[in-house]
């Protein structure tokens, strides 16, 4: 570990001490956040310099910035525990969370480069280096693996067990095999982002129901093609719909001992507290694929998925997720009408007449015609994710380009169709 030698004048004058380099760092983190907190500044509100067409990153580290357990690792330095000095590399992590550490110490009209991150997480995952745009839930899924890799607390993976566990009830055997995952993974990225899915086959002939238990970081939810508008919930439950196995398809029934027509579901054993949900925006055709450009609605807070729990642990999760937007990102100017120039929006509540955005000031706003809706504000997400107190989603604009940047907070307040806008700073709250 590095150490710096502090020399004390005074009492005692001449002697040194020698201070590990992470408490200056802490210190100096500590009191840079202070002197955020005691300014005029809204805290974590700044822009991320955008290194060709990276914005598809910046996006992403804009919303885990504003993801207040993830924040708090990293800034309160829990992070620097579970980095083990058997580990040969550690740099996604630590550079990730200088980044955050940048993010919410700088003030709002400063601009911060991403650019040591992306050399590391580039060296994980060398098919984002260049320059060229990338998918943002790919993106995530490799950076959540880089980051869990570094801070897994378990150093020695135990050997795969053969224990059968069939003979077990479904929520024994979905919690025995969430422990053995935990023997193996186990990390605060894991604890935030990792859920366990439950898939249940059941064979036609015979009723025998086989069950399998699998940790899963995000779901990627279909959408229906002959709609031209669903739900949030609508995608869950076509996730989750019974599918006929048949044909070629059949599988081999365990009790039968043959190829047999099964039934197969997905259940949600296990909710994670962030739970990531990625829209399949793109249809495989028999000729070509085509983009799917269904309007999507979703519930700004509120949402409540005991519907898609397993049987067996809804008694454990019988309340609601509830959540509330912290970050929005407009897909393009259909949605809201929002000047193309519009960088990054933040809704701070969500009230039917009133909402905080962050907006350019020339920002020129009309409501389309199903303002009233609920959730109108939702359109062509390339993916959400909720937590139990937050909500956070990304749209991609018209031409493939994610919207980051941030200036200053600005009041809407609905008059018929029409926005009016009006600065307001002093009722921003962004604590997380």
């Amino acid at each position: 570990m590095r150490t710096h030698t502090l020399r004390i004048h005074g009492i005692g004058a001449g002697r040194e001490h020698q201070i590990p380099g992470t408490v200056i760092l802490s210190s100096i983190v500590d009191f840079m956040l202070h002197r955020a907190k005691s300014s005029k500044h809204v805290q974590g509100l700044v822009g991320l310099r955008n290194l060709g067409n990276t914005c598809f990153m910046n996006s992403i580290l804009q919303c885990l910035s504003n993801t207040k357990d993830l924040r708090d690792y990293c800034l309160q330095n829990s992070y620097r525990r579970d980095l083990s000095s058997k580990k040969c590399n550690t740099a996604i992590m630590e550079e990730f969370a200088r980044l955050l550490q940048a993010i919410w110490t700088s003030s709002a009209n400063e601009v911060v480069s991403p650019s040591e991150f992306k050399t590391q997480i580039q060296k994980y995952a060398p098919r984002f280096m260049g320059y060229n745009q990338q998918d943002a839930q790919e993106f995530l899924r490799f950076l959540l693996d880089g980051l869990h890799n570094e801070v897994n607390r378990v150093t020695v993976k135990p050997r795969p067990s053969s224990q059968d566990l069939d003979h077990m009830p479904d929520s024994e055997k979905g919690k025995h095999m969430w422990k053995r995952y935990l023997e193996r993974e186990d990390s605060r990225i894991v604890e935030l982002f990792v859920g366990q899915l439950k898939s249940s086959l059941t064979c036609t002939e015979c009723g025998y129901c086989s069950t399998v238990f699998d940790p899963f970081w995000d779901l990627s939810l279909p959408i229906a093609k002959s709609a031209s508008e669903v739900s949030l919930v609508d995608c869950m439950r076509l996730f989750t719909k019974e599918d006929v196995l048949d044909g070629d398809e059949k599988p081999t029934c365990c009790r039968c001992k043959a190829r047999r027509r099964c039934t197969k579901k997905f259940t949600i054993q296990k909710f994670p507290k962030i739970l990531v949900l990625h829209l399949k925006r793109f249809s495989e055709g028999r000729i070509r694929s085509g983009k799917l450009s269904t309007f999507v609605n979703f519930p700004l807070k509120d949402l409540d998925l005991r519907e898609f729990s397993s049987e067996s642990n809804q008694s454990q999760q019988c309340l609601p997720i509830r959540s509330e937007v912290v970050m929005l990102m407009f897909y393009s100017t259909s949605c809201l009408g929002l000047h193309p120039e519009c960088k990054v929006a933040t809704i701070r509540t969500c009230k039917p007449a009133v909402e905080y955005l962050r907006l350019y000031p020339s920002c020129n706003i009309w409501i389309g015609p199903n303002w009233d809706t609920p959730s109108a504000q939702s359109h062509l997400t390339i993916f959400l994710y909720y937590t139990f107190n937050s909500i956070v989603c990304v749209w991609n604009k018209q031409n493939q380009h994610f919207i980051q940047n941030h200036c200053l907070p600005y009041k809407m307040t609905r008059k018929g169709k029409v926005l009016s806008i009006g600065p307001v700073v002093d009722q921003w709250d962004n604590t997380g």
